[in-house]
């Protein structure tokens, strides 16, 4: 049976692609029970694979390494890795995706790298990955709606009743929210009945990278891309985002 062993991090899309790439059978994952839950169901409903066998293993710290590598060897008594195991080497934290990669020295690795979109190897092969919207939104359980994002324990509203004041002078901005391939990309602009100046456009950003910073604490740095766009259509962006905008 063809298995693929894995850690959770806040994002999840290093899991969908390495799904797409190994197609296994059964799915065994390692999570730190205080980050944000990934469930079963969110998986079958994003991968399309009504049967796939998933595991999940809870772990009480990740942070707490001997803790870590206690529960875990508990954990994998007794399992049993066909000659189709692959581990993903990039989900998780270093210390976490380590141990794995170690229950087993057999396991064929699978790593995910980002350039214009996620990208995976295996032995040396590359494949490139596109999601459609809803199974990213599914494995996260996102919602987007009236420029609102939400998840359970989230909500973000990206344009709202209060405007900056600069020298006594109202700023509104407006806010869209658009996916490309497998992410998301914020964008942000200065309504027209506000002058695009320095001063407005630092404001702008400043409100941009705090709602930046509130999503890729709760997702990761890979499920949100802001772009802050003046009228002259200059391109301000997250340098936390591996996708490349040019201007």
């Amino acid at each position: 049976m063809r298995q693929l062993v894995s850690a959770v991090g806040q994002s999840r899309l290093n899991i969908l692609a390495a799904i797409e790439r190994v197609k296994p059978k059964k799915l065994i994952l390692f999570m730190d029970e205080k980050i944000v839950p990934l469930t079963k169901q969110q998986i079958l409903i994003s991968t399309g694979i009504p049967d796939l066998d998933v595991q999940f293993f809870k772990l009480t710290d990740v942070n707490n390494i001997e803790k870590m590598n206690s529960e875990i060897n508990e954990y994998s008594n007794g399992m049993k890795f066909s000659a189709e195991s692959y581990v993903l080497t990039s989900a998780g934290t270093n210390a976490l995706a380590m141990k794995l990669i170690l229950l087993n020295n057999n396991f064929i690795k699978v790593s995910i790298y980002s350039e214009d979109n996620l990208n995976s190897v295996i032995n040396g092969i590359h494949e490139s990955h596109e999601f459609d919207e809803e199974s990213v939104k599914s494995i996260h359980s996102l919602i987007i709606e009236d420029k609102t994002i939400f998840t359970p324990e989230l909500e973000i509203e990206l344009n709202n009743d209060e405007e900056f004041s600069s020298n006594s002078k109202s700023i509104s901005w407006n806010a869209d929210v658009v996916f490309e391939k497998d992410h998301f990309q914020v964008i942000y602009e200065l309504q027209d009945e506000t002058e695009n100046n320095a001063l407005n456009m630092g404001l702008l950003k400043h409100k941009a990278i705090g709602q930046s910073m509130a999503l890729s604490g709760h997702f990761g740095k890979k499920l949100f891309q802001t772009i802050v766009l003046d009228k002259n259509n200059h391109l301000h962006k997250s340098e936390s985002k591996y996708i490349q905008i040019r201007s």
